[in-house]
């Protein structure tokens, strides 16, 4: 399951969200890791909202 809303609606800059993934999946491709799952939220424990949910290998 992937999720994704718009980064810009969220308070995120989407380059900078893009090189998270960039930075993961080399690392995978590079075999230092087998997959991740990257989870960005924003808020407080109390409101917490999901901007990228995304499983990767």
């Amino acid at each position: 399951m992937t999720v994704r809303v718009d980064p810009g609606a969220a308070g995120f800059h989407a380059d900078r969200l893009a090189r998270v993934d960039a930075f993961v999946e080399a690392e995978i491709a590079a075999r230092r890791m087998p997959g991740a799952v990257l989870g960005i939220v924003r808020g407080d424990w109390q409101q917490l909202k999901t901007l990228v949910l995304q499983a990767l290998r």
